[in-house]
């Protein structure tokens, strides 16, 4: 082989090598991770931006030569911020407890219990705060005091600290209600109250409950008899509940 064979093969030799490197910069580049944040790809043909995944490359292999494509595959980041156990509403004492559980909680600002008539248009009814952040199951209760007539609907809200929310399956709750209604008078009360009603039922009887849903008395009333004693009472708010043959009506009765 002459000088100039030899130097022509060197010079061959030379480019393959850079062509090789190229290509093996080129293939690490394809594999390197991008982080979840995002950013622009840079690749043979040209610049890709992307919020989530890990860019590649493909190669597609032709008679006119290699050509590489730039691809983005993306993946998910699932943070769940309350593993909800439960949730339930059921009439007890003609009153709506509610009460649910969680099994951790992450960023969880508070809860809030929204009640409706029509299973659509809901309202709040309370605000529970929550702890922040627990890897423990915690279980939550709120007793509704004045629950609607008949069925209605309670769902649980959950609020994260930036505010982002989620909500619970519905819950169906029957509270039955006096057909023929009664009246209690006067309120404010001082020291008793009378009942007013058009037809007495085959029993009869009260409940007061206090603002925290506890039951303070609990009392039939005899044949005839149309007052409730309130001169034991503290001055405060005070729901009563009268109840004739499995019905109940409610009143809220302020005690001056």
């Amino acid at each position: 082989m002459g000088p100039i064979e030899i130097k022509f093969y060197k010079h061959i030799r030379f480019g393959c090598l850079c062509i090789l490197m190229a290509f093996i910069v080129q293939a690490v580049k394809a594999q390197a991770v991008i982080g979840p944040g995002g950013g622009e790809a840079t690749g043979a043909g040209g610049t890709v931006s992307f919020s989530v995944g890990q860019v590649v490359y493909s190669f597609n292999q032709g008679i006119g030569g290699r050509e590489n494509q730039g691809v983005q595959q993306p993946f998910e980041f699932v943070s769940l911020p309350v593993r909800l156990v439960y949730f339930d509403a059921k009439a007890e004492n003609e009153l709506v407890q509610v009460r649910w559980e969680t099994a951790s909680e992450e960023n969880n600002d508070f809860f809030t219990v929204e009640k409706s008539q029509n299973g659509v248009d809901f309202q709040q009814a309370t605000i529970v705060d929550a702890p922040g952040n627990s890897s423990a199951n915690k279980t939550y209760n709120w007793t509704d005091l004045e629950p609607y007539k008949g069925i209605s609907y309670y769902r649980l809200k959950q609020t994260d600290y930036d505010n982002s929310f989620s909500y619970s399956q519905m819950k169906a709750v029957r509270i039955k209600t006096l057909s023929g209604p009664a009246e209690l008078y006067p309120n404010p009360v001082q020291e008793y109250l009378f009942l007013k009603e058009d037809k007495q039922g085959q029993s009869r009887s009260y409940k007061i409950f206090d603002v925290n849903g506890r039951v303070v008395e609990n009392q039939k009333l005899a044949a005839g008899e149309k007052k409730i004693d309130m001169t034991h009472f503290t001055p405060n708010l005070y729901i009563i509940h009268y109840i004739k043959d499995n019905q109940v009506q409610k009143f809220k009765i302020i005690k001056h």
